[in-house]
């Protein structure tokens, strides 16, 4: 299954542990996702993480997740992408 991904926007923020910035989209022409957590792994890539709140009880609520194994790659990819191509972010030069 392939989507399609209309826009994407990137925000930066100051680096804290892996965390490198929020990710906005657009997909299909009638989905918008706002607040991925982009973070860098140590290898290179990047992990996308969902919007949360922690509950009293410390257990974390997902305001949404991407069930789709195959759909997250494909946006994880896209966003990797994205990211090279504003010269801020490469595998090269995030590699610890």
């Amino acid at each position: 299954m392939q989507i399609q991904i209309d826009k994407i926007s990137f925000v930066p923020v100051r680096p804290t542990d892996s965390l490198i910035g929020f990710i906005n989209m657009q997909v299909g022409g009638w989905l918008e996702i706002n607040s991925l957590g982009c973070h860098k792994n140590t290898d290179g890539s990047i992990r996308i993480t969902f919007p949360a709140r922690k509950l009293v009880n410390g257990t974390m609520k997902f305001y949404f997740t991407i069930l789709d194994a195959e759909i997250k790659e494909q946006i994880r990819k896209t966003i990797e992408t994205y990211i090279e191509d504003l010269g801020i972010w490469s595998e090269k030069t995030m590699v610890e």
